[in-house]
């Protein structure tokens, strides 16, 4: 015959509070490798400053939103004209965009952001923040998790 004892050194209520006060920071360290993964799955710049991310506490709920700020994040990721993955409808409607079957179109001063008259080509999609999501899928809980036993520990 086996017995087994185990001994905690604190109340539920101690390690419910420990816990509560550790969910910001595992929420932080998972939108950290979210930013991460994002960056890195990019092309171009890296610059943080293009994948944010926000923390709310809500309740007894703490919610983290990863997104991207520049204006032509939509295109990178799904691509554009005839090479565009079909995701999102096409956004050309100009004489140009149908001539040329979806391959290349101008972009007027009013939408470019140097305000030029631009030449546009089709481009695949580079997708940066659907693979993140993805893997966040797998590794947020257990960021959280490895996060909340540390707090515990710590306590």
């Amino acid at each position: 015959m086996y017995n087994c004892t185990i001994r905690r050194n604190k109340t539920k209520k101690e390690i419910y509070s420990v816990i509560e006060n550790a969910l910001p920071y595992a929420m932080e360290k998972v939108m950290e490798h979210g930013q991460s993964i994002a960056l890195n799955s990019k092309v171009g710049s890296k610059n943080k400053d293009l994948i944010q991310y926000k923390i709310e506490k809500k309740g007894q709920y703490v919610e983290g939103k990863l997104f991207t700020n520049f204006k032509h994040s939509a295109f990178l990721e799904f691509g554009t004209g005839k090479l565009a993955d079909g995701t999102l409808p096409h956004i050309g409607h100009t004489k140009t965009f149908f001539l040329s079957d979806m391959k290349y179109w101008w972009i007027p001063p009013d939408l470019s952001e140097d305000g030029e008259w631009h030449l546009a080509f089709a481009q695949a999609p580079k997708p940066f923040m659907r693979p993140t999501a993805f893997e966040l899928e797998d590794s947020a809980k257990e960021i959280i998790a490895k996060e909340i036993v540390e707090a515990i520990d710590k306590s």
